[in-house]
């Protein structure tokens, strides 16, 4: 039997001493609200301290560090001819509205009378009308100062086959895509700066396809290796680069003599 009287035994050799009740049970200095991944600058400044709010950051292009954005295409027309319909709805510029299909089997009694309409929310939501030049000024363009300045940038479309990537990313004369536009501005804005900042423009175009890298503007080469180097970080080890570039026309067809040899099945 303990007494009440008695005192705790000292702890053991090398252990701190008890904590009184209630000890180090303080409050957690910061508030509860957690940055996302999304939600770092995407200008180059310093990201924001954890729990920090910035007045307006989710409205403003730019404002994170990931930007998603999706456009919607409208029906082909082997895809009208076939019977299918619109069921999609662009709303506020940032919100997707999937409409009831209406598919429902009369004999599904427990999906009667039920909607099916879903919404998606997205940084930015464009609708099938929007032009080449609005979804890269709404994506692409606020970029560009920070690619200046010497900070990555990638922008890329996903999609399945016919979705339109390859009308958004490359366009056609009458409506250029993202890479010319972007290349457009980007040497626009170094001939601004020439007369203060030396300026090396490269380019090299790889495709990646069943988790092998090959360099399409050396289609005969072997297969290359993604590495991480001390001073550039992660690379496309013997990738080859072309210099000397003074026009987006010159890495436009660049980009045309590679989209030859990519792979097609």
């Amino acid at each position: 039997m303990r007494p009440h009287d008695a005192h705790a035994p000292p702890p053991p050799s090398g252990l701190p001493p008890p904590r009184p009740p209630g000890h180090g049970q303080e409050r957690n200095r910061f508030p509860s609200k957690v940055r996302s991944l999304s939600e770092g600058p995407a200008d180059g400044r310093a990201s924001r301290e954890l729990g920090e709010e910035e007045e307006g950051s989710s409205a403003k292009p730019g404002g994170h560090n990931i930007l998603v954005a999706v456009r919607s295409r409208a029906l082909l027309p082997q895809e009208r001819s076939a019977g299918g319909h619109a069921i999609i709805t662009i709303c506020n510029g940032t919100t997707v509205i999937l409409e009831d299909p209406h598919t429902t089997a009369a004999d599904d009694y427990l999906r009667l009378n039920k909607s099916k309409e879903r919404r998606y929310h997205f940084d930015q939501a464009l609708e099938e009308t929007a032009q080449n030049l609005e979804v890269y000024e709404r994506t692409t363009r606020f970029l560009i100062p920070s690619v200046i300045q010497g900070f990555n940038a990638t922008v890329f479309a996903y999609g399945a086959t016919s979705a339109g990537k390859t009308h958004t990313m490359l366009g056609y004369p009458g409506e250029p895509g993202i890479m010319l536009l972007t290349l457009r501005d980007l040497f626009s804005e170094v001939a601004n700066q020439k007369s203060s900042l030396h300026f090396e423009i490269k380019c090299s175009f790889l495709e990646v396809y069943n988790e092998n890298v090959r360099d399409l503007l050396r289609p005969d080469s072997d297969f290359l290796d993604i590495r991480e180097d001390p001073v550039k970080g992660m690379c496309v080890a013997g990738i080859s680069e072309v210099g000397g570039l003074e026009s987006a026309e010159e890495i436009m067809a660049l980009l045309h003599q590679g989209n030859k040899n990519r792979t097609t099945e």
